[in-house]
């Protein structure tokens, strides 16, 4: 039996699931990409024709397809190392900081300029003369970022140029992680994405070997929610055989949820 027209609606929601590749090798499973806002498939042609201007109108005689691109676009407001390392074929590098209590740091200073302490996730802070003899007064001499562990000297306050401080800090533990860009290339994974719309027909679209990177730009500062933007080019996946499978991309419709 036919379906009526008004089932096929897509508004809604689903999920994607990415596998990368490592070494050429598909990794052991799925992970959950993250929240995605849409997800979104096109495909662009290239052809070429051969006119036939035999008569008063020039009209096509025939035309032939040199390439057909897959793109699968799709955007996370996830902002994580792991995201971003996806994103810039980065590196992921676990860092740690032990706590530390009248950890002192030695700089020469001079107004207007920002100095970083080496040392963040601060819970105290005292800035002296380097001799000790002068404490230097906070919001009035310098202002701190204490989860940065950045030092500002202001313009207005005491500390002159070129001036030998000491910072004495306190700072809790902290572990963090920090991406390098561009460290391992670009991205190749198997994608699966898995409809949820409010009615009408699920379907499940697997990509075999997808091409991702960072598409357009990620807002630093911005008035409007952060979205970190992907593109994938569906790419051959000559490890898929069968006659009634693609070595691109297949649709397939899935079952409702109960």
């Amino acid at each position: 039996m036919a379906r009526a027209s008004s089932d096929y609606i897509n508004t809604g929601g689903g999920k994607l699931y990415i596998q990368p590749y490592v070494d050429g090798q598909l990794s052991d499973a799925e992970v959950y990409f993250g929240l995605t806002n849409g997800v979104s498939l096109s495909v662009d042609k290239d052809e070429i024709e051969q006119a036939n201007t035999e008569g008063p109108t020039q009209t096509t005689a025939k035309k032939v397809t040199k390439k057909v691109t897959g793109t699968l676009k799709f955007d996370t407001p996830e902002i994580s190392a792991r995201q971003l390392a996806r994103a810039y074929g980065g590196k992921i590098v676990q860092l740690a900081q032990t706590a530390k209590s009248g950890e002192e740091v030695a700089l020469t200073v001079s107004p207007g300029y920002v100095y970083d302490l080496g040392i963040v996730n601060l819970t105290a802070i005292t800035v002296t003369s380097a001799d000790g003899n002068t404490t230097y007064t906070r919001d009035t001499d310098y202002r701190i970022d204490m989860g940065a562990g950045r030092l500002e000297i202001l313009d207005s306050g005491a500390i002159g140029g070129n001036t030998d401080i000491k910072a004495t800090v306190d700072a809790d533990a902290f572990t963090w992680e920090r991406m390098a860009a561009f460290k391992l290339g670009q991205l190749e994974a198997r994608l699966v994405f898995v409809s949820e719309p409010q009615t009408g027909v699920r379907y499940k679209y697997t990509f075999k070997r997808v091409s991702i990177g960072a598409s357009g730009e990620l807002p630093l500062k911005s008035e409007e929610f952060a979205a970190l933007e992907f593109e994938g080019t569906a790419l051959a996946d000559e490890g898929t055989t069968g006659e009634d499978v693609s070595n691109y991309f297949d649709i397939e419709e899935i079952p409702a949820n109960s």
